[in-house]
């Protein structure tokens, strides 16, 4: 037998192994069940020990045990216990049993909570135990919302790389835009019609009058339900109900830290909007996104999952080396004065066929070709393909054996690249064997475009191999990614 329960068993160090054992239990629950499974009398009577700590940690493993018997034990437990950091130890518990027979004297027991008034020394118990009801009586069941399509004024952030920050801002046809570090900040009524643009990552809106949040937790969630969050989150939606959210606190904040404080912050934030805020990370409706500051607080956005993207909602299916679509799109609006309409076209390291969509969707292609010498990528890209509606030939080959009856007017393609350092000298040795054989297959005046980590390198090729350099993008600046476009001459 396990020694922690021999020594429970024998009244030695009970606290330090309930302890532990709870501690276990949130990494290996079976584990420890399996260990309790012939101890699990030793429980119970703990739950009258008098200590604290004692009878917390003898709940939560109840918890884990799911042995019928013990959940009578525990709501009787939770209704005596009058420590306040212990009741919602209980309740934690009392999500593994059914909870119906407690329905009503649950819903009383949360009756008096809400009556009780809140004080700095209550607020943090008092806020686990109201969560811990909600759960259990399953007021947490969100309401039913749809992103409304009437207009809204609203401020968001479309968020870029530097790299097409300025090229988005002079897409966008918005009267009200402005660049900002993470991206372009635009007002508009009708947030949807943004997507009509594919230069961007992310639509996220910000709060009407409040840019940032403090610290403290506490204070994070009064200062946010302040600004009138729920009321705008009902302006921006039809239906009803209480709203699931995540919340994705992004920043150097340690992971202990972390877990206090989204704990504290969610809770909060359910007492204070009467429940219509519901923490619900696994079926949400909104991603409120905090990030830390360097001067202390966080940034506050938000993100509504009712408002479809769907401008890459053929890319279902990716790879390891697959280049971001918006990175693709951004790369074929710097090209579109080079594209030619109706141009057969080849995709040397096609992957999963992203950069061949995003080709045809800025200016449409006639026939393309895609080669890959890896099976999988190519099955993939063979689906993501049909959903775009783009034909296009798939041939399973390595491009250097590639043979073909006529030239294409433009090759496109996402280079592969070194992963370790060991593999660079065969990615060299790759490199050298393309732009002669790219050239083989292009028309005169043909275009020839990569993404490419090793921009130097390519460059010299590319001149050696007859081409005349027309643009040279840098667009991820930490990966050292280039978009490099020349002409066969």
């Amino acid at each position: 037998m396990d020694q922690r329960i021999t020594e429970i068993r024998a009244g030695k160090n009970v606290r330090a192994n309930l302890i532990a054992l709870a501690a276990e239990a949130r990494t290996d629950a079976g584990r420890v069940s399996g260990l309790l499974e012939e101890a699990e009398d030793l429980l119970p009577p703990l739950l009258q020990s008098d200590d604290p700590k004692v009878r917390k940690n003898a709940a939560k493993l109840m918890g884990v045990c799911r042995k019928p018997g013990f959940a009578e034990l525990l709501f009787s437990a939770y209704v005596g216990e009058e420590t306040l950091y212990v009741r919602a130890a209980y309740l934690e518990a009392l999500l593994n049993y059914p909870s119906a027979p407690f329905a009503e004297e649950l819903q009383r027991e949360k009756q008096k909570l809400l009556a009780l008034p809140v004080t700095p020394e209550n607020r943090k118990h008092r806020s686990e135990e109201l969560v811990a009801l909600t759960r259990l009586l399953k007021e947490d069941a969100v309401g039913s919302h749809n992103f409304t399509q009437e207009p809204v004024a609203c401020d968001v952030l479309l968020t870029a790389d530097a790299s097409a920050k300025e090229l988005l801002l002079e897409r966008l046809d918005a009267e009200k835009k402005k660049m900002v570090t993470p991206g372009v900040m635009v007002r508009t009524e009708r947030p949807w019609e943004l997507f009509s643009c594919r230069l961007f990552k992310e639509l996220l809106f910000f709060v009407p009058g409040l840019l940032t949040l403090p610290d403290d937790p506490y204070e994070a969630a009064k200062a946010l339900c302040g600004a009138g969050f729920l009321k705008y989150l009902n302006r921006l939606h039809t239906g009803s109900g209480a709203f699931a959210y995540r919340v994705s606190l992004r920043g150097g904040m340690e992971e202990k830290k972390k877990a206090a404080f989204l704990k504290h912050f969610t809770g909060e934030l359910l007492r204070l909007s009467g429940q219509r805020l519901v923490n619900l990370p696994g079926n949400y409706e909104i991603e409120l996104r905090l990030i830390a500051r360097r001067e202390g607080g966080f940034r506050v956005l938000f993100k509504c999952m009712r408002l479809p993207d769907r401008r890459f909602a053929y890319r279902q299916e990716a790879v390891a080396a697959s280049i971001h679509p918006v990175d693709a799109a951004v790369c074929m609006e710097l090209a579109a004065p080079y594209l030619k309409e109706g141009a057969q076209v080849l995709d040397p390291f096609c992957g999963v066929g992203t950069m061949l969509v995003e080709r045809h969707r800025r200016v449409p292609m006639g026939t393309a070709y895609a080669v890959d010498t890896f099976a999988e990528a190519l099955e993939k890209a063979k689906r993501n393909l049909v959903r775009a509606k783009v034909g296009c030939n798939l041939i399973h080959r390595n491009f250097l054996d590639f043979r073909h009856g006529y030239l294409f007017d433009e090759i496109v393609t996402n280079l592969p690249f070194a992963v370790r350092p060991e593999d660079a000298p065969e990615i060299e040795k790759l490199y050298r064997a393309f732009f002669p054989k790219a050239a083989g297959h292009l028309k005169e005046g043909g275009v020839l475009a990569v993404y490419t980590r090793s921009s130097a390198l390519c460059g010299d090729l590319a001149e050696n191999s007859g081409f005349s350099l027309l643009l040279a993008k840098r667009m991820q600046e930490k990966e050292g990614t280039d978009w490099m476009i020349w002409r066969k001459s």
